[in-house]
């Protein structure tokens, strides 16, 4: 018996020794500079300098830009005031309308497509149009999102042969819109004064307008029935440096709109007519509105902006101790204000034009972008 328990003592201590042996080669085998879960950090350091990427001949590359652009900060000399409310994160903006609608917008001469898609998904649409229609491009930016067509010959519908109408071609520039996630296409048409292959400068108004009608018109419709989901990395950073409407806080809260003055006050006029607004007064020569917001008609319309009552609140509405908010409307005085660098700026204050708190003057802003027309 001793015999057997030296022999099982030498084996459990020879396994022993060999499990540690194993252990040790495993770790190396494991995580060891060769092994398979090695450290990866200095792997930079290894890197070799490559020949850039050659194209055939005959191609050229497409210019492009920062995808992910840092915005600009805040002035960094304005001093904090020592005790602050931390806001609360705002709910993203919806759009009132459903996906993919398309509508043609006019103001004045101006016409323009507004498509409830951001830029990037939109993009590749503008591309599928041009190939189905068989119109060559001459230089494209997705990051400034403009495309520019080469010389048109305009065609006999009849005979195929060119008319005596001469050749065009259009630049067409994606923006985003003003309410989030919606893209704006302007189309600007150029008719050849001399040889169509000379440098010309683009106009700042098209030379025949009917022409940029027709397509404006054909862009839109091709866009409403395009069902590819497709996206575009690069034309993802179309607006992104400079944003046409921001809500800041200084001097007061206040929304930025990079669009000329008659532009926002057709775009604040409409948004003030839906969803909880109603305007009872309007003077666009004082740059005002009187207008009265409806809690109850907020939330009929599903006002992502509004937060439903605890429910302490609404015990204390149930009884009728005064507690809870109250659903009768309320009168506001929303201002338009003319800025330098082609900004405007929309304040809201109440009836008597006094300054609101900084919470509900955010909320009745983010409820006016969110419908800007």
């Amino acid at each position: 018996m001793q015999y057997l328990s030296s022999s099982v003592a030498r084996f459990l201590h020879v396994g022993f020794v060999v499990a540690i042996a194993l252990t040790l080669s495993g770790c190396g085998f494991f995580f060891g500079p060769e092994g398979v879960f090695r450290d990866r950090g200095d792997d930079y350091l290894k890197a070799e300098v490559t020949a850039p990427i050659k194209l055939p001949e005959g191609n050229e590359g497409e210019r492009i830009g920062q995808l992910f652009v840092i915005p600009k900060a805040g002035n960094p000399n304005v001093r904090l005031p020592e005790e602050f409310t931390v806001p609360k994160p705002a709910s993203s903006d919806r759009v009132t309308e459903q996906r993919n609608e398309v509508k043609i917008q006019k103001l004045g001469e101006r016409r323009w497509i507004d498509i409830n898609n951001p830029p990037g998904e939109v993009w590749p649409g503008v591309h599928g149009f041009l190939e189905e229609r068989g119109i060559a491009l001459a230089d494209q930016n997705p990051t400034s999102g403009t495309l520019e067509t080469v010389w048109l010959s305009l065609k006999d519908d009849a005979s195929g042969a060119d008319t005596a109408m001469g050749k065009d071609r259009y630049r067409i520039e994606l923006e985003p819109g003003l309410r989030s996630n919606t893209t704006e296409i302007h189309v600007l048409q150029m008719t050849a004064s001399g040889a169509a292959g000379e440098r010309m400068m683009w106009p700042s108004q098209s030379t025949n307008p009917d022409r940029e009608t027709w397509m404006i018109k054909e862009l839109a419709a091709y866009l409403a029935k395009d069902n590819a989901s497709q996206a575009s990395m690069l034309a993802q950073a179309i607006g992104s440096s400079e944003p046409r409407v921001a809500l800041l806080d200084v001097p007061e809260p206040n929304l930025s709109m990079r669009v000329d003055y008659s532009r926002a006050w057709v775009s604040v006029n409409g948004s003030l007519n839906r969803d909880g607004f109603h305007v009872d007064n309007a003077n666009r020569e004082q740059g005002q509105w009187q207008v009265t917001y409806s809690t109850a008609a907020a939330k009929a319309n599903g006002d992502e902006g509004h937060e439903e009552p605890g429910i302490f609140a609404r015990v204390a509405k149930f009884f009728d101790f005064g507690l809870g908010e109250s659903d009768e409307p309320e009168s506001y005085r929303v201002l338009l204000q003319q800025q330098p660098e082609d900004t405007v700026r929309v304040t809201v204050r109440d009836s008597k034009g006094e300054s609101l708190p900084q919470s509900d003057a955010d909320r009745l802003l983010r409820r006016i972008r969110a419908n800007l027309l």
